[in-house]
């Protein structure tokens, strides 16, 4: 009777301790916990060096931005370092990140999220929780250091005006996305930023930064379970407070243009003997279209794929005259949560030589190609492709997997932008993408109305500039 009682015993202490075991993943050492609190946790297990990479990340950014806050998420990511529940200033900030022996350390803000990110030595793991946890839900804001903050961001924004590769995805994304351009821009909008208070920071803080909406994530020289029970210890009184952040009901317009657009951009980083065409399609939404981003990316990697028949086919074609090496032709796709855009782009030589002509010759050769020509064909659904694309795919994972930092990034962008199932799915996914799904696709995105960009040094403008007017470039 002694041993079935002090069975029982164990029994009821194993259920009633909160026990959690780690939810395994289709990653090896990659494990996954969610808190009460809607925290989620992933740990990522390798020995290799006493290190720890740890990263916050919380679903926020250029994609939640209004008319009337965009730009506040940038500059929140900044106060961020400037003082704390633990840490009163700045000083004292930057003190216990050196103390710590972190090796690199950041914050930054992107279309889908803002994260927060170090590396300490594993022997520092828990006062790197701690640190992170403070900074994140304890900020001070104080109004002197945001004054002097705001500086330092409207520098960094207004430094970036004026490069052509800014120059050019601001024009691009106002015009595609006339009614919430200010959605694709991380940076934000100066005026906005001057005129923030420390109470429009809270509202930032209050809405965004809670539990339900932010991840932890923890790789390196660790012990998972032991990690869960320390961000549980640390992370585990943050409270929601009730708020829930709400995904967009409605996509941004799908055939935003009403015609085809010509635009043509003097940019002074190409050489005077080189254009560099690109042709963009409005993409789809993580947020609403998610199946289509399977194809799309089926796509987009079969295209440039040096030996395809896509690239064979362009390359060749001598009146494009696209410079003949598979590093000047590209296309791609990049997942977001939303407004998303595909675009291809090649690299020609003698832009004073029929530019325009040629640009529009390559525009109809490349949608003949994806709506007709590799929809249609059995090579990029053939046995050998499948296969070399899964081994890319494998070969990527495995690259990935040697650093913490790299795998956790990789990890964290996609639970920003789509979801963890996204990540852990992803190549099985991709082998049943299907002739059929790659025809669906091509024919939903690839007729609707594009924008054709011209880029060539300003020096080629101005010899060419009649010749840009006449074919209609604005």
């Amino acid at each position: 009777m002694k041993s079935k009682k002090i069975f029982l015993i164990l029994i009821f202490a194993v259920l009633f301790t909160g026990v959690v075991s780690a939810n395994k993943t289709s990653v090896k050492n990659l494990n996954e916990y969610t808190l009460p609190n809607g925290l989620s946790l992933f740990t990522f297990e390798n020995h290799n060096v006493p290190l720890v990479y740890i990263q916050v990340s919380v679903r926020a950014g250029a994609v939640t931005q209004t008319p009337e806050n965009a730009g506040l998420f940038h500059l929140y990511e900044h106060m961020m370092f400037k003082g704390n529940s633990l840490y009163p200033d700045a000083a004292a900030v930057n003190k216990a990140i050196n103390d710590m022996g972190t090796s690199t350390w950041n914050g930054n803000t992107s279309i889908d999220s803002v994260n927060y990110f170090f590396t300490v030595p594993s022997s520092q793991l828990e006062n790197g929780l701690a640190f992170w946890n403070a900074a994140i839900r304890f900020p001070l804001l104080d109004e002197k250091e945001l004054e002097n903050e705001k500086k330092v961001v409207l520098s960094e924004i207004e430094g970036n005006l004026a490069r052509d590769g800014q120059i050019y995805g601001d024009f691009l994304y106002s015009h595609f996305f006339l009614e919430e351009p200010y959605k694709n821009d991380a940076g934000g909008n100066p005026d906005i930023i001057r005129a923030a208070t420390v109470n429009d920071l809270r509202r930032i803080k209050n809405e965004y930064y809670i539990p339900s909406n932010a991840a932890v994530f923890v790789g390196g020289d660790i012990n998972p379970d032991s990690v869960y029970e320390l961000v549980k210890k640390i992370f585990g009184t943050w409270d929601n407070h009730g708020a829930v952040v709400k995904k967009s009901e409605k996509a941004a317009l799908r055939n935003p243009l009403s015609q085809k657009k010509f635009y043509v951009m003097p940019y002074d980083q190409i050489q005077k003997g080189l254009a560099q065409i690109q042709i963009v399609w409005r993409g789809p939404d993580a947020d609403f279209d998610i199946e289509d981003t399977y194809a799309a990316d089926y796509l987009s990697g079969y295209c440039t794929t040096p030996d395809s028949l896509f690239m064979k086919t362009l390359l060749s074609d001598e009146s494009i005259g696209i410079i003949p090496d598979s590093s000047c032709l590209w296309g791609g796709y990049t997942t977001r949560r939303q407004n998303g855009l595909i675009s291809f782009g090649a690299v020609l030589g003698s832009p004073e030589n029929n530019i325009c002509g040629r640009a529009s010759l390559f525009e109809k050769q490349l949608v003949k190609l994806l709506t007709e020509t590799v929809p249609q064909s059995k090579e990029p659904f053939s046995r050998k492709a499948f296969k070399r694309m899964k081994s890319v795919l494998e070969d990527e994972r495995i690259a990935l997997s040697e650093t913490c930092d790299s795998l956790l990034s990789n990890l964290a962008f996609w639970w920003t932008s789509t979801n963890k199932e996204y990540f852990y799915t992803y190549i099985d996914r991709m082998k049943k993408v299907s002739k059929k799904d790659v025809k669906k696709f091509s024919e939903k995105y690839f007729t609707n109305n594009s924008a054709v960009f011209i880029m060539v040094h300003p020096d080629v403008y101005a010899s060419c500039k009649s010749e840009f007017e006449e074919a209609g470039y604005e």
